[in-house]
């Protein structure tokens, strides 16, 4: 039986090692998930909310522990990690109490919405408690029961949040095959419907294998966003949110800001003050440490990566603005950058691909219109950021970026209210928000 471990990526130490499960295993929990489906479906909107809110409390009550093994496991500061955990609880929170509403929406004088199934949920490590909840929770709002696959790095975490889950009603659980059983399940006769965060190759393979069969997906695959400043912004508030946006989580995180672009009247006033706020920022040390951070890329084949695209993108000294260097390195650290992307061909991977790490690349624009063009030049369209307080400015920038979240004034974040989904190759489908509750329903006619 093939195993495999966690490591630490801030010590490189090894923290426990499991065996993947076999298919019979694997089938036997989806099975099992089918039979709890033919029950929850049925269960009155009370009840859901009431396990719903047992879970927010359970969460809760084991908020240190849940924190430390996602610091410990991925090598996210703790101070970001009780953060994530806390938006967890809230997210239980709310859909409790908005189960009422989601019901209504489930009929109306032409038909009906039914749940549709056991939903698979294939999971990444960036936020491995995060992603979990917010597919497990819409889903199970409407009816579902859910699967999770989680990646192998985050495992301890999946398995913390199904002890957290109220025992009444078995509606979640884990499950972790390989690579190739993960595909072959989303064939399985009981799996109904897949949600997937990740890569956009992987995604396009789900894609694929869910739609020869028929079933519904939803698909979040990251993103290149664009962070717009023009002149007329705050720039001191714009700069330091982009600074937290880009290095927060190490920069691995799909809607964090990536691609900067300043108002040409006013870039070397931002470049001199992102490089500031930055140095003010980082501070790399042990994940668990409160004054931590940043922390390691995840995973040693995240970092190498990381490099491999750097190196690609054969950067000259001119180009580096700004490079981060801790007292002591430790782990899967890569050194955070600020780099200006103004003399750099268009077609350099730091602008055409996306770059899940701790690199910030800066350009400029001419006008509104060069701004724009700027912004959407790329094959994402996952979220953008704008900071102006002109209307027009505004205005236009909603009208014509080319992204399915878009924040004023702020970084762009996911919200329990606000359907949440990309546009392009930033995938498709919406989660959170009532929206992203009926995302796995489907809808009878009635004539």
């Amino acid at each position: 039986m093939r195993e495999f471990k966690i490591i630490n990526p801030y010590s490189c130490d090894e923290l426990a090692t499991f065996n993947f499960e076999t298919t019979d295993q694997c089938q036997s929990t989806i099975k099992k998930l089918q039979t709890t489906f033919l029950d929850w479906k049925e269960t009155p909107h009370k009840t859901k909310s009431k396990w719903l809110n047992e879970l927010g409390e359970s969460i809760q009550n084991n908020k240190q522990q849940l924190a430390k093994l996602i610091s410990s496991d991925m090598g996210k500061p703790i101070t970001e990690s009780l953060k994530e955990v806390q938006k967890c609880i809230e997210c239980c929170y709310f859909y409790a109490e908005k189960l009422p509403t989601i019901e209504s929406r489930l009929s109306d004088e032409n038909g009906f919405r039914s749940p549709i199934g056991v939903v698979l949920g294939i999971m990444p490590w960036n936020f491995p408690l995060w992603q979990l909840i917010r597919f497990i929770v819409p889903a199970i709002s409407v009816g579902n029961t859910c699967v999770i696959k989680p990646a192998f790095n985050t495992y301890r975490v999946a398995l913390e949040l199904i002890k957290c889950c109220p025992k009444d009603h078995p509606i979640i659980d884990c499950i972790i095959p390989t690579d190739t059983d993960a595909s072959a399940l989303i064939s399985h006769h009981n799996i109904a419907g897949v949600s997937f965060t990740g890569s956009v190759p992987v995604g396009q393979k789900i894609g694929q294998l869910a739609g020869s069969q028929f079933k519904p997906c939803v698909l979040e695959l990251g993103g290149s966003d664009p962070f717009l400043i023009f002149k007329d912004a705050n720039l001191d508030k714009a700069i330091e949110a982009a600074v937290s946006s880009r290095f927060s989580n190490a920069g691995q995180t799909c809607i964090s800001a990536k691609r900067f672009l300043f108002d040409s009247t006013i870039f070397d006033e931002a470049i001199a003050l992102f490089k500031q706020k930055t140095q003010q920022f980082l501070n790399f040390n042990n994940p668990i440490n409160n004054t931590t951070t940043i922390g390691p890329m995840a995973r040693q084949n995240l970092k190498e990566t990381l490099l491999e695209q750097l190196n690609r993108a054969t950067l000259e000294p001119h180009h580096i603005i700004f490079n981060y260097t801790p007292q002591q390195e430790s782990g899967f650290f890569v050194n955070p950058l600020i780099v200006d992307a103004r003399s750099l061909q268009s077609n350099n991977p730091l602008l055409t691909e996306e770059v899940f790490g701790p690199i910030a690349v800066c350009d400029s624009f001419n006008s509104l219109e060069n701004g724009i063009e700027k912004a959407n030049n790329t094959t994402f369209g996952l979220g953008a950021s704008i900071w102006s307080d002109n209307k027009t400015i505004i205005n236009t920038c909603i009208n014509k970026i080319d992204c399915g979240n878009l924040a004023i004034n702020k970084p762009v974040h996911s919200a329990f209210n606000i359907p949440f989904g990309g546009w392009k190759q930033s995938g498709i489908g919406v989660e959170l928000g009532i929206d992203g509750a009926l995302s796995f329903t489907r809808f009878k006619g009635i004539q």
